[in-house]
């Protein structure tokens, strides 16, 4: 969906504390930033 939107991943967490995101994760906390040159 953030790709339809334009948007791409730029960082994940695990957590608001900025933890390093593995597999095992429960939960995790994306940052998405507009991809240069599209304009929706």
């Amino acid at each position: 969906m953030a790709r339809l939107a334009g948007l791409r991943m730029r960082e994940r967490w695990s957590g608001w504390a900025g933890s390093r995101f593995t597999s095992s994760c429960t939960s995790h906390v994306s940052l998405y930033e507009h991809e240069p040159g599209r304009r929706d």
